[in-house]
């Protein structure tokens, strides 16, 4: 028997042939591997400062500067530094500067004289509206700096819940949105509509509670009120913007429900809401750093993840609604549609979902997978492509064993009978049950949300930075730029006390982006501040491979801060020069 088909509509054409098969294989093949670059996030983290971090001065500064690793929101970022005491010493107007893919904090003294001081931080990240807090501490005089305490990175359950709701509300909005809009019509079946009507208004509830969730938990990192943080703060004015295309889609969502006459439009006003909503969940990720093309990719990333793990939610709803009165040959009907916007939604997702994982995570994971699998970040990623591989295969066996094998029409045989003399279904066997295949599915749908699930803690972690995984934490690392030139320094073993260490430069031309192989000489100098007697050190870096320079034996002979500079000559360049500090404490004991 036949699926009916709806008037002026045609069935689509079923996947037939070996060369198809092995195309759609291939495809989902590349979506475990899209899988596998998630949308990344970070934090921004401390990357030098002045004075440096456990620094002794014979002199007291005029103002401390911190450098981090990403934007940060003026209104909700500041700089605090306390003596011994506990009493700010701090003239309490903290200056913020953003640059292209960092920031800068300063903040005045009062007239501070000898003595032990900390300086502490908190800030609401630009890019992502992540807090980050920190603090270290520096000495002016004979005292000794207090103790600087790194804090490592936790998951932040209550963040990482909100996302994941929010992206479980949105993808099954889609998933709805799909089968109403451009499935169910072109299968001419309509008995599931009323229970996928009801299940839009209920995704749109869970998006805008993941949204107004996350948004009271940001807030209440801060020290600002939730009116003032959404009136103040980039972060809290594109909360705005979530809340206003999220409470419409709701509404669009409920009419639709209620008032069926009204489906149409209603279903067309929803999913342009939920389209913006999805834009502005974008712009507060880490690719948003790199510029709105980034955050255009990230948002095609998320309406192609949605639309596959959604419409699966949207399939089950389906199956449930009419497993026990359908034909299976309208279930193959049904499931070719939904494979045709699926194929789509693979296709879109994987491309810029590569795109997006290129630009953020750089080559790390190829280069050192297990340094990241080290790192929290990388245990929640290896958990999530182990999910994703699980849901990739039994995507193949519903498309190809239960799918393929419900009656219907195959072109393919009908046009070429010498090839295929008897249909798909009879040479694979007796058609599958219905309610087998519902089960099937109910599992592929539950790893699709495991997916949402991971997607959502990871997107509440730090991923390692690209020149970060597989670090010791007895390496000293900084980075820094110039005019032609970014430098990763790492010092190995870090210097926490008069020594010798090696020092290795990863250096990259940043016009092309190329590591830097072509040099004419590339010459370091290394001075303590304050030792004017001792004068300057000098070294020639040799080249170990591509991009990496290093000089094997560097001293540091007395506590204090080191400053280390480095001057590029190249064929196209001459005298690029890169400054980092190195503090180094007193040899205990």
């Amino acid at each position: 028997m036949n699926a009916p088909v709806a008037a002026g509509k045609t069935l689509p054409r079923p996947a037939s042939g070996h060369r198809k098969r092995r195309y759609a294989f291939g495809t989902l093949v590349l979506f475990a591997l899209l899988l596998a670059l998630p949308l990344a996030s970070a934090h921004a983290d401390y990357v030098r400062s002045e004075p440096a971090k456990s620094a002794r001065l014979e002199a007291p500064p005029n103002e401390v500067t911190v450098w981090l690793s990403e934007r940060v929101d003026p209104s909700a970022s500041w700089l605090r530094v306390f003596d011994e005491d506990g009493e700010r010493v701090d003239d309490g107007d903290t200056e913020v500067e953003n640059r292209d893919k960092g920031s800068r904090l300063s903040v005045g003294l009062d007239g501070i004289g000898p003595g032990a001081y900390t300086v502490n931080w908190d800030t609401v990240s630009k890019v992502d509206g992540h807090t980050n807090p920190g603090k270290f501490g520096f000495a002016v005089g004979d005292a000794l700096p207090p103790e600087t305490i790194e804090e490592k990175e936790s998951l932040e359950p209550v963040s990482a819940t909100a996302r994941a709701l929010s992206y479980a509300g949105f993808s099954a909005a889609f998933g709805a949105l799909a089968f109403l809009l451009y499935i169910l019509p072109r299968s001419g079946t309509g008995w599931a509509e009323q229970r996928l009507s009801a299940l839009l208004p209920i995704a749109a509830v869970l998006h805008l509670v993941g949204v107004l969730w996350l948004f009271f938990d940001t807030v209440g990192r801060t020290e600002l009120s939730a009116v003032a943080f959404m009136t103040t703060t980039g972060v809290g004015m594109t909360f705005q913007w979530r809340f206003t295309v999220g409470a419409l889609a709701l509404i669009a969502s409920a009419a639709a429900y209620v008032h069926p006459p009204s489906r149409g439009p209603m279903l067309y006003v929803a999913l342009g809401s939920f389209l913006i909503a999805g834009w502005f969940s974008a712009s507060l990720g880490h690719a948003s750093q790199e510029g709105t093309w980034a955050v255009a990719l990230d948002f095609l990333h998320l309406v192609g993840a949605a639309t596959w793990v959604g419409g699966l939610a949207g399939f089950l709803v389906y199956l449930a609604t009419t497993s026990r009165k359908v034909e299976p040959s309208e279930v193959r009907a049904v499931g070719m549609a939904f494979s045709a916007v699926a194929i789509v939604a693979v296709v879109l997702l994987t491309a810029s979902g590569v795109a997006t994982g290129l630009v953020i995570l750089g080559t790390v994971a190829l280069r050192d997978p297990l340094g990241v699998v080290k790192d929290p970040y990388g245990a929640f990623l290896a958990g999530k492509i182990v999910v994703a591989l699980l849901m990739v295969g039994l995507a193949a066996v519903n498309r190809y064993i239960f799918i393929g094998r419900f009656p219907g029409r195959d072109k393919v045989a009908e046009k070429e009978p010498e090839r295929f003399p008897r249909a798909w279904p009879q040479r694979m066997g007796d058609t599958p049950r219905v309610s087998s295949f519902k089960g099937s599915v109910a599992v592929e749908t539950f790893l699709g949300v495991s997916v949402l699930v991971l997607a959502g803690f990871l997107t509440a972690l730090s991923p390692p930075g690209p020149d970060s995984a597989g670090e010791e934490a007895d390496i000293f690392r900084a980075v820094e730029e110039g005019s032609d030139f970014l430098v990763v320094f790492r010092l190995e073993p870090a210097p926490t006390a008069p020594g010798e260490s090696r020092l290795v430069m990863n250096i990259t031309d940043t016009r092309s982006g190329e590591p830097l192989e072509d040099a004419i000489r590339v010459v370091v100098e290394s001075e303590q501040q304050g030792r004017e007697d001792l004068g300057a050190e000098r070294f020639e870096a040799n080249m170990t491979s591509p991009g990496t320079w290093a000089v094997d034996r560097v001293v540091f002979v007395s506590p204090g801060n080191y400053t280390f500079t480095v001057t590029i000559d190249t064929p196209y360049v001459y005298h690029d020069t890169v400054m980092f500090e190195v503090p180094v404490a007193a040899r205990e004991g």
